[in-house]
This record gives C-alpha cells, structure tokens and sequence, in this order.
C-alpha cells in the first residue's frame, strides 16, 4: 500500500534492480546534502517509523506511520519536494493528518507553535461554533494558557466563562456552585 498516489507513480517509474540506473537513483550517488539540517530531519523521520531501537518509533512506527517510497529511497525526492514547499531552517516537517505517513500529500513545515497544535493530545474547544486547541484560543483572545488550564481542570466551567476575562478567584459563589456538579 502505498500513501499517495505520487508515491506509486514514482514506484512504478523505477525498476531499481536495473543496472543502467542514472543520477539520484544510483546507490552511491553524491547529493550533497549530508551534514545539513535537512539531511538530519530526513534521517530521522526515517528512523522513527522503521527502526524498533528508537525512542519516537511507539508513536510512529507501531502507529503504522510509514514514510512513501519516493521519501524513503530518495533523499534528493525529499530536498525537491522540501526546497519547493517553503523549507526554513527554523521550521520542522508536520503531518497535515496525524494518522497517516509522511508523503508529499500529507506534509508541510510549520514553525513550533503550529507543530504544537498539530499533536493527537491537543486539546479542542468549540467557541462560538469555532473550534480551535486550547493554545489557538488563548493567544487569539489574549488569555494566559496558565489561567484557563487551571480553570480547565478545577471545575466543569461552561467556555464562555472560560474565556471570561473576569478573575476568576474573586466568584466564590460561581467557583462552589461548578465544583457541587462535580461532586458525586
């Protein structure tokens, strides 16, 4: 199985049992590309979903995250796609799908933030029939991600009062009133 269509197009171009095989697809072909950070991000998306040995491989190989064949055997196919999809030194690749492989179809770079908000344990709010990660909505309302976390896990506070502005602390009566429901 394959995880975009490229990727089986790209297969399917290339018989690598062939003797006459030119350029990048040849086994000790010189990319240039080894000591760079680019090198290292795809050494490593690599070794995370095939190497048992590694610490992320519980969250990406045994997922079934696979990276396609034109990645996996390519690192110029990885340089192309990266140079032309807006690569920056302080970015990292990030699944658009976090249950799928790595593939053309299914990455981009995104800075921390982004990646931060692109994670299976983040948390989703729906506001105002808008929904967003935690993080997403406190920096959009300026509000401390500290102060809605702990009002988060003291209470079962509807969202409104959640992203109240109001402190909190100071409504004794709201704060014991949501704290009686929780109570069993």
């Amino acid at each position: 199985s394959y995880n975009c269509i490229r990727c089986y197009i790209y297969k399917h171009k290339i018989d690598y049992k062939q003797k006459d095989i030119q350029g990048e697809n040849k086994p000790n072909y010189k990319h240039g590309g080894k000591n760079t950070r680019l090198f290292y991000i795809w050494q490593n998306m690599r070794d995370r979903c095939t190497r048992k040995k590694n610490k992320q491989y519980k969250d990406y190989g045994a997922r079934g995250i696979k990276v396609c064949i034109e990645w996996e055997t390519s690192f110029v196919a990885f340089k192309d796609w990266a140079l032309k999809h807006g690569y920056g030194e302080t970015l990292t690749i990030d699944r658009i799908d976090n249950n799928k492989g790595y593939c053309p179809d299914n990455c981009k770079w995104s800075n921390k933030y982004e990646q931060n908000n692109n994670k299976r344990n983040s948390r989703l709010i729906t506001y105002k029939g808008e929904t967003k990660t935690l993080a997403q909505w406190c920096k959009l309302l300026n509000l401390n991600y500290g102060t809605i976390t702990s009002r988060l896990h003291r209470s079962k506070m509807p969202v409104d009062l959640l992203f109240s502005k109001e402190n909190f602390n100071k409504d004794k009566k709201l704060y014991k009133s949501l704290n009686k429901e929780k109570s069993f």
